[in-house]
């Protein structure tokens, strides 16, 4: 061992030699120092285990020598030497940096032999201690998290690590010595203050898993954070150790992950994941109620359909899609590659109801189209009766009443009559028809119905009747009525395949008050009740609410639109009436209609045709009709009664007529359409120079339809085809006559 002994007395120094040359088998060199310079000179040039070290050199003196050497020179232990019996001194030179101490002339050298021994573990034991802490200093500035300790009275920062530095944005210089409120809102320094407190006095670690805090650099960050309170010697708290971990980005991907994991459990629609030899690895809740065609148990095959696009999509790593049937329902499905994976994902959207509105939309236009085609079939039909019972009236005068001709004329009327009938069904399947109600008996309508009815039902269904023979008279269509009849026994025959029983029931009610069951209120009054019933296959009640609904229908397509029951219920609303079903799976369906009752007894005596007398007239009359026949029928219907007639077949002709023709046009008797310019249009034109002529229309199509799709104005003159011609002169002198 080499020491270093500065001593300016050499008897000091030769006392201190001869005591370490006394301890047995010990191994030491000595250098001596006479003052501080030649102890520093020494310590620069020379590597020293141990000094010596006097407090009274003559250049130096007390504890600041002690400070002079161990500056320089930290890692070499410092015993110091004292000529004086104090402790007090001798403390305060351990506290100055020295390692220990001894008295001049109260040592040997044992003595001085554990000092030595005792200021070289001591030094030793500091250098440890320094690399730990140096050690530990950089563990801490390396870590990522945000690392702080507080004092345990006024929880002041007095250590922060590198990582906070950045996290916060505050440096520690900034930070040493400075509280929450600091650096913080009120409420959130509140916060960190008052978990700090109850660390401290429960004494324990506690662990907050999501906290948030304003930082100066980053904004709103969200920490899970440790606190671990730190004791003294005498378990009383000191510090407190923070240990942050910056969570805001993990709580992102979190939140991602719960977000796209809730998509997929949570979505209404079928959600898959398919290894790439087609094996089901996941599947949602909507899987197990939509795809009810095909098990979607973990671990299962998809159909061997489904696999070709599950390839396609694995080799293109771009998503696919096609349309599939499973059971009764068509989904759409979505094959898209999972990332860095030999995974799929399969999205099914569920089409079922889109290719129902389809079917049904198509089924609209279709019956539309049909409708367009009744409708002119009607428009030309009624032409051709205006002809046929027209000149068959005209004929009538020319036979005597007992001549059998006569007769076969009106049985030709009459026929032409009921085509005419014929015509109005055509218009009303085309819905170019107006409802024209009423007064008529319900009972006997049903009765005249009811063969009908039977054939509809079938013969595996009882048709019952329950009239009351006291049931008043309603006001409606009574055609219209028979539809609803006839929509209520084709839905009864489809809710019962095996057979079953319908009921027709009337009966007079009468409401002294408001009447109500539910959402269904009927106005007080006097009603006929007409109650439908069968012994069919009943309705949950969500299908209950929703029968009268345009298109809805429980049927296959093959057997309903679900217009029916809409046409019913529209039906019944037009003719001021109310319907109220009630029904149970399995308990069947009654309908109950309130149409009010009319006191009133209907004609129903079937009447002879009479021709009644003609109008006559003078007045000149120009007849615009492109049908050659009724045009013919009606030029001579009007000129057999002292009417002069100008025909014409075409719009733009009729306007030429009307400006060459010398004389005075009273009235214009037109089909609504007809070639080249029409209608008002040609009204228009004509008035401008003949401003003083009525008008009257005819056409094969209702008035109010007419108006209603604006080819005329509504509160025209008009007369509907088919056209007889007594009815035809009473139009034309009544227009004449009003103008």
């Amino acid at each position: 061992m080499k020491i270093l002994i500065t001593e300016d007395n050499e008897e000091h120094y030769f006392f201190i030699q001869q005591a370490l040359l006394s301890v047995n088998g010990a191994d030491f060199f000595t250098v001596h120092a006479q003052n501080l310079a030649e102890a520093l000179n020494y310590l620069q040039t020379q590597s020293f285990d141990v000094i010596f070290l006097d407090l009274t050199l003559p250049d130096s003196s007390g504890l600041e020598t002690v400070s002079k050497i161990r500056t320089p020179f930290p890692q070499i232990p410092i015993i110091v030497l004292t000529a004086r019996d104090d402790d007090a001194l001798g403390i305060q030179t351990v506290k100055a940096g020295a390692q220990d101490y001894l008295i001049k002339g109260n040592f040997d050298g044992p003595i001085l032999t554990r000092s030595l021994h005792y200021a070289t573990e001591r030094k030793r034991a500091e250098q440890n201690l320094f690399q730990a802490k140096a050690f530990l200093d950089t563990i801490l500035e390396n870590i990522p998290d945000m690392i702080f300790v507080k004092d345990a009275e006024q929880l002041r920062f007095v250590r922060f690590n590198k990582a906070g530095e950045e996290l916060l944005g505050y440096s520690r210089k900034d930070l040493i010595g400075k509280s929450d409120y600091d650096f913080f809102p009120q409420i959130e320094a509140e916060y960190f203050i008052k978990k700090d407190r109850k660390t401290l006095q429960q004494g324990k670690i506690e662990i907050i898993q999501e906290e948030p805090i304003h930082t100066k650099s980053k904004g709103l960050r969200f920490l899970k954070t440790k606190k671990v309170p730190i004791r003294d010697e005498n378990n009383q708290p000191k510090y407190l150790l923070g240990i942050s971990e910056d969570i805001t980005d993990k709580k992102k991907k979190d939140e991602e992950i719960s977000g796209l994991a809730k998509f997929a459990s949570e979505n209404p629609n079928p959600v898959l994941r398919i290894s790439k030899n087609g094996i089901i690895q996941y599947a949602n809740n909507s899987s197990q109620h939509l795809l009810t065609g095909m098990e979607c148990a973990i671990n299962t095959s998809i159909p061997a359909k489904w696999k070709e696009l599950l390839h396609q999509a694995l080799e293109s790593g771009m998503s696919v899609s096609q349309e599939v049937g499973i059971d009764t329902r068509v989904f759409w499905l979505t094959y898209v590659p999972i990332r860095d994976t030999q995974e799929v994902y399969i999205f099914a959207a569920d089409l079922s109801e889109q290719k129902a509105l389809e079917g049904q939309l198509r089924q609209a236009q279709k019956m539309e189209a049909i409708g367009r085609l009744a409708g002119g079939i009607a428009h030309d039909f009624n032409n051709l009766l205006s002809s046929i019972m027209g000149f068959c009236e005209l004929l009538l005068p020319s036979f005597e009443s007992e001549d059998p001709r006569k007769a076969d004329i009106q049985e030709i009327i009459g026929a032409g009559q009921k085509a005419a009938s014929l015509t109005s069904q055509l218009l009303a399947f085309s819905r170019k028809n107006i409802l024209h109600p009423q007064v008529f008996d319900i009972n006997q309508s049903v009765r005249e119905f009811s063969n009908i009815l039977v054939r509809t039902l079938g013969e595996e269904i009882e048709m019952i009747l329950e009239l009351d023979p006291e049931l008043g008279q309603t006001k409606a269509d009574p055609s219209q009525f028979q539809q609803v009849l006839l929509n209520l026994a084709i839905n009864a025959r489809d809710a019962m395949p095996k057979g079953g029983t319908f009921l027709i029931q009337t009966n007079n009610v009468q409401f002294a008050e408001p009447f109500s069951h539910g959402n269904f209120i009927i106005p007080a009054g006097d009603y006929n009740l007409l109650t439908v019933n069968d012994t069919g296959l009943g309705m949950e009640k969500d299908i209950l609410d929703k029968i009268f609904e345009p298109f809805f229908t429980t049927k296959t397509k093959e057997k309903g639109t679900g217009l029916g029951l809409s046409m019913v219920y529209g039906i019944i609303q037009q003719s001021g009436g109310f319907i109220w079903v009630y029904s149970e799976p399995n308990r069947g369906t009654t309908f109950k209609i309130y149409l009010p009752r009319i006191y009133h007894q209907p004609n129903t005596k079937k009447k002879e045709h009479v021709v009644p007398k003609m109008k006559k007239g003078s007045e000149t009359i120009l007849v615009i009709e492109d049908e050659p026949s009724v045009c013919g029928m009606t030029r001579r219907a009007l000129q057999s009664n002292g009417y002069n007639v100008i025909t014409s077949s075409h719009g733009d002709e009729a306007l030429k007529i009307c400006g060459k023709h010398d004389g005075q046009i009273h009235l214009m008797l037109s089909d609504v359409i007809i070639p080249g310019i029409k209608g008002e249009e040609l009204v228009k034109e004509i008035k401008r120079f003949r401003p003083e002529i009525a008008v009257l229309y005819m056409s094969g199509y209702p008035a109010e339809f007419i108006g209603h799709h604006g080819v005329l104005e509504s509160n025209i003159n008009f007369l509907q085809k088919p056209i007889i011609p007594h009815q035809l002169l009473d139009k034309v002198r009544a227009v004449l006559d009003k103008k």
